[in-house]
């Protein structure tokens, strides 16, 4: 039998699923090499026939894990399975099956897709067109969750209702994962709710800040690989004041003396807020409070009118404190005025047809000039002597004008001898010269001799003055630099000192006082009786 003989019989054979039944002598066929061969380089090459997506896996599943089936059509012998492309080296295909496995153990973050080509070779080295497979590796959540909401809930006033929110928990699941549920422990979970589903932290009860001030917890959050961390939150309850004030500052007012003047603080009230408030306002009421008045802001009450003792010689009201509570109870205050012995008031007499000037220096009411009188209070004259001779030789009253000048009278009075003070008679009815005593109990008021002058002394210009003369004049004394004229007749310091006669003895002399230009010190001297000085008058 001829080789093609036996081709042609091998054609005509019925072919039955994958496998071929010839009708003749198969053994015949292979009996020839050439024939054999003729028939291989006749048969079409494999073509790939399953789809060019491979079998999606979840990390973490295992290593060796089927990912792909490879099918072709080949006629017989049945094809071998090869496969190459970008991911070829991390699988491995059984050439008889055609099945594809992934290596290692899938990991997504690692690698999270796979690319590779698969082909099919038949027995005469027909190879198929390759085909592109592609597989994914599904994402497993392998990290807790973690918490972002923060350490700090929601601080809440007392007393402003039960079931508030005071936290609400956030997290981050990681990794793709989905948060499951939440939950709270820790030292005050028991007082607290949450809703497992959104997190929110509920306070159950009325929050009271005397009963307990802050809570603390923690939170957490759970998701497919399990629980987070524990967070620990915090929050405070604000104190509300809910007791009225009380009023701390006592019963009774400041005594005042009659006659001591309007507006004078008698009373200043204070309180306790408690419980943390703050006090907002004070009023008074009762039966005097018309007659004072009350800084809300303070609390300082005034008495509005100066107080007499014989129009009213005591006074009572009632004080209060608002806070944000309410107002206090009341306290009824009480204080008193101090009776004083008045003295005529100090207005300046009118003398030998002059008005004086005249002013109020602690209880005393004194000259607020220099005495200028030609005649006595009984209307006797004063005797003027000009010469120095015949004032050198007086033991008797006299008066003269600085330097014989009547135009320094007008500013400096005039200047008169101790004899003329010692008559007694020299300063207006109701009024006498000042004693030693008298001029001390001055100088004592304006804080001591070593400082009063600069009060004593006018603030105004003088007169023949060489220097500034440097008063203030605080006291009102309006004291002069008048100067003075010596028992012989001469004269000296108009315009830098003033010098003013006492009505006290001493010895063979007398006490004068002497202000001085440029000195604080109120100097107490002694002089010859002959001596002309200024004189001032204080009320009897």
């Amino acid at each position: 039998m001829s080789a093609q003989s036996n081709i042609n019989d091998f054609i005509d054979a019925q072919v039955f699923g994958n496998e071929i039944y010839m009708e003749y002598d198969f053994q015949m066929m292979l009996d020839s090499i050439d024939a054999q061969n003729l028939l291989l380089g006749s048969v079409a090459a494999p073509v790939i026939t399953s789809v060019a997506t491979g079998t999606d896996i979840l990390e973490n599943t295992g290593v060796d894990q089927t990912v792909y089936a490879t099918v072709a059509t080949a006629v017989w012998p049945a094809p071998t399975y090869a496969i190459a492309g970008t991911d070829a080296a991390l699988l491995v295909v059984n050439a008889s099956t055609g099945f594809v496995t992934l290596t290692a153990d899938p990991d997504y973050e690692t690698k999270s897709s796979y690319s590779f080509n698969v082909t099919a070779i038949d027995a005469a080295n027909n190879t198929s067109a390759a085909t592109t497979v592609t597989f994914s590796i599904t994402n497993v959540d392998e990290v807790i969750p973690t918490i972002t909401s923060g350490a700090t809930g929601t601080d809440l006033a007392e007393n402003s209702g039960s079931g508030q929110t005071i936290y609400t928990i956030t997290s981050d699941a990681n990794d793709g994962g989905t948060i499951q549920s939440y939950a709270i422990a820790g030292t005050d979970a028991a007082l607290l709710g949450v809703n497992a589903s959104t997190g929110v932290v509920t306070l159950t009860a009325d929050p009271d800040y005397e009963t307990q001030s802050s809570y603390s917890f923690t939170v957490t959050a759970t998701d497919e690989t399990g629980t987070s961390n524990a967070t620990t939150v915090t929050f405070s309850i604000t104190n509300v004041d809910e007791v009225i004030p009380t009023i701390t500052s006592g019963a009774t007012g400041t005594d005042l003396a009659e006659n001591s003047g309007s507006g004078q603080t008698i009373y200043t009230i204070t309180s306790d807020a408690n419980d943390g408030g703050t006090i907002q306002s004070y009023a008074i009421a009762g039966t005097d409070a018309a007659l004072l008045g009350v800084n809300a802001s303070t609390g300082v009450v005034t008495l509005t009118a100066d107080p007499d003792y014989e129009t009213q010689s005591s006074y009572s009201f009632t004080v209060t404190a608002t806070d944000e509570t309410g107002t206090s109870n009341a306290t009824t205050v009480t204080f008193s005025i101090t009776d004083v012995v008045e003295s005529p008031s100090c207005n300046g007499p009118t003398f030998e047809g002059y008005t004086y000037d005249v002013v109020q220096i602690g209880n005393q009411c004194w000259f607020a000039e220099n005495l200028r009188t030609t005649v006595y209070a009984d209307g006797s004259p004063i005797p003027e002597v000009t010469g120095n001779s015949a004032w050198s030789g007086l033991s008797t009253g006299a008066r003269c004008d600085y330097g014989n000048n009547a135009n320094n009278v007008a500013t400096y009075g005039r200047l008169y001898n101790w004899y003329a003070v010692n008559t007694g008679n020299l300063c207006p009815s109701g009024w006498h010269v000042p004693t030693d005593l008298e001029y001390t109990t001055l100088t004592d008021f304006l804080g001591g001799a070593p400082v009063a002058s600069v009060a004593m002394k006018s603030s105004s210009s003088v007169m023949y003055s060489p220097t500034a003369w440097d008063g203030t004049n605080t006291s009102g004394f309006s004291g002069l630099p008048g100067g003075k004229r010596d028992y012989y007749g001469g004269v000296y310091s108009v315009g830098n000192g003033g010098f003013f006669w006492s009505a006290s003895a001493n010895g063979a002399s007398a006490w004068y006082r002497k202000l001085f230009g440029g000195s604080t010190v109120v100097n107490r001297g002694s002089s010859n009786r002959g001596d002309g000085f200024s004189v001032r008058c204080v009320r009897d």
